[in-house]
């Protein structure tokens, strides 16, 4: 699909109506707070700034920073649909930094969104291995890509091995949702977030409502799927928009909660052959996860109000970053500094990476929150 990731119907249509010029004055306010130091025993660094879209983040071997940029969507091809006009072209990245300088490491990538570039989805993740090979997940566009251009096409739902200059398709996960449905509900696919394992990839897939295996054949597999939660007469689907491998050897998945009420986005742990099981709750529109070398889990929150209000007639793009302690206590980071955060990522030495400004063209950035 062409913008955030899958949300409720209803939840969708407000999407588009609610982006408008004074919603990109309040970003703009939001993000000369998000350059300013933290406080509260932190600081707060810019680390790449001017992006399209920026999502996922990944640590290389070297400690070199990788980030998805999903890109400003592109004039290529427009159609109208049920969020209105959206347009797509290749204008996705994955950029690297390095020693203080950033780079373009790879290009090209398939992106789509409104013709301002605004809430585009793309690459909206990738994964580095030990050895240092970069994976990226593409979104899909629906269940026939074809009717987008063949070189559209070739991207849309697959996973890719990234090298400089080469993109390499080793999976469909798109094709596998289309055929199977895992999760028996709406039959629909968006990979939002791809993890490296030492027995192939994994992706949560937002739309899908599920966690799937990718071997390095191109080999698909259902790993889990994840429940809607009922509130009164209305179900919330999962919508899962981020998995990461956990110390323990679990895979832990984050929800976005779909249009479920604030504070009931649920972080899952799940062991290959058994069922999912929930391990936290109390969060809302969970977009990023990262375990730290403590032990320390930090989850990147949309929006601590909901879709509701992240989408609401007065949409609040504050957001909020929990370390979540080994021992369960739970902590605030630069609090009221973060406008739209989405990937998380931690080094060795503590470093706390985060991709703000998530939905807007030109205005992303990727911080380093220092304790």
């Amino acid at each position: 699909m062409l913008m955030t990731p899958k949300l409720d119907e209803e939840a969708k249509l407000r999407a588009r109506r609610v982006f408008t010029a004074a919603g990109l004055a309040a970003a703009a306010g939001a993000l000369a707070l998000s350059q300013v130091a933290a406080g509260q025993g932190v600081s707060i660094r810019t680390v790449a700034k001017h992006l399209n879209n920026p999502r996922g983040l990944g640590l290389g071997p070297d400690g070199s920073l990788y980030i998805a940029e999903a890109g400003a969507a592109g004039r290529l091809k427009c159609f109208k649909g049920p969020e209105g006009e959206n347009c797509a072209g290749f204008s996705g990245a994955v950029i690297r930094v390095s020693g203080g300088r950033e780079e373009v490491y790879a290009s090209g990538f398939v992106s789509g969104g409104s013709r301002d570039g605004s809430f585009s989805t793309g690459i909206d993740d990738i994964a580095i291995s030990p050895g240092g090979t970069v994976y990226g997940i593409i979104t899909a566009f629906g269940p026939k890509p074809e009717r987008f251009g063949s070189r559209i096409a070739a991207q849309l739902g697959k996973v890719l091995r990234i090298d400089r200059g080469t993109k390499t398709a080793i999976g469909d996960l798109a094709a596998y949702e289309f055929a199977h449905n895992p999760a028996g509900d709406n039959v629909d696919s968006d990979p939002y977030s791809i993890a490296w394992t030492p027995g192939g990839l994994l992706v949560a897939d937002a739309a899908g409502n599920d966690l799937l295996h990718v071997s390095l054949n191109g080999r698909v597999t259902t790993v889990a799927t994840f429940p809607a939660q009922r509130f009164g007469p209305h179900a919330a689907q999962s919508v899962p928009t981020t998995v990461v491998r956990g110390p323990d050897g679990a895979y832990y998945v984050g929800e976005l909660g779909g249009a479920s009420p604030p504070g009931h986005a649920r972080v899952w742990r799940v062991v290959p052959g058994q069922k999912p099981t929930v391990w936290k709750t109390g969060f809302s529109a969970i977009t990023g996860l990262a375990f730290g070398p403590d032990g320390s889990l930090y989850v990147s929150e949309l929006s601590p109000g909901g879709l509701g209000a992240f989408f609401g007639p007065k949409p609040n793009f504050q957001g909020a970053l929990i370390r979540v302690w080994p021992d369960g206590r739970r902590t605030e980071l630069a609090k009221g500094k973060l406008t739209a955060p989405a990937g998380v990522a931690v080094g060795r030495d503590g470093t706390i990476y985060v991709s703000v400004n998530s939905v807007f063209r030109n205005r992303g950035e990727v911080l380093a929150i220092t304790k």
